[in-house]
């Protein structure tokens, strides 16, 4: 498939969430949409709150030490060279590694605490968005369970029409807010692909219109 095409499948893919939400909106009917519309926006403010005061504890647990490690070994191979261990981190995409190597030129001292240290500042926002994304698919099934036991309202005599007229309208809501996950899973995975895979690549987000609408939205987007 010609790499042209790719920024038209993304818009496509949020077209398709915001119909099918539609959609789905219209079948559930107003209660149970509405019910997942303020749902959906709770979980995102809790999903939130979690990844802001998990991600700092289990980065200095977890990441810390490991990326202490690997960047003291990094140093090792490389002659005590901040500039050349960065190299060898190939997960990190280029911009973040010149951003990193400019900052890090300037350190004499300790360059395996302090490399590391500023490695934890770059990674950090995507374990915020890790953490949020989890919490958020968790607290979000939890709505849709509630939700579920408000569809018999569409049965109702006289109700039934109205009710899924404005389920279509909510759905459209709900699906802005699957539109906006959807856009921090691209880009937490663009940013891990480090511009591996060409679909994933800035290039082709940079030329889509809806995800560069959404993305504008995303509170972990970091640019270096």
């Amino acid at each position: 498939m010609s790499s042209s095409l790719y920024p038209l499948l993304y818009d496509l893919l949020f077209v398709l969430l915001l119909a099918g939400a539609a959609w789905l909106g219209h079948r559930r009917g107003f209660l149970a949409s509405l019910v997942l519309l303020a749902g959906g926006l709770l979980a995102i403010l809790g999903a939130a709150w979690a990844a802001q005061a998990f991600a700092p504890a289990i980065g200095d647990a977890f990441l810390s030490p490991f990326l202490t490690r690997q960047v003291t070994l990094a140093l090792a191979e490389a002659g005590g060279d901040a500039a050349a261990a960065l190299e060898n981190f190939t997960f990190l995409p280029d911009s973040v590694r010149a951003a990193l190597e400019s900052v890090l030129s300037s350190f004499s001292d300790d360059a395996a605490a302090q490399t590391a240290e500023g490695l934890m500042a770059v990674l950090l926002p995507f374990v915020k968005a890790g953490i949020f994304l989890v919490a958020c698919l968790v607290l979000r099934g939890i709505v849709r369970a509630l939700a579920s036991l408000l569809r018999g309202m569409n049965a109702v005599p006289l109700v039934g029409g109205l009710n899924r007229l404005l389920g279509l309208v909510l759905g459209l809501g709900i699906g802005a807010i699957n539109c906006w996950v959807a856009s921090v899973v691209i880009w937490l995975a663009s940013s891990l692909a480090a511009g591996r895979v060409p679909i994933l690549g800035a290039g082709v987000l940079n030329q889509t219109v809806l995800y560069q609408f959404f993305a504008g939205l995303n509170p972990f987007l970091v640019r270096y």
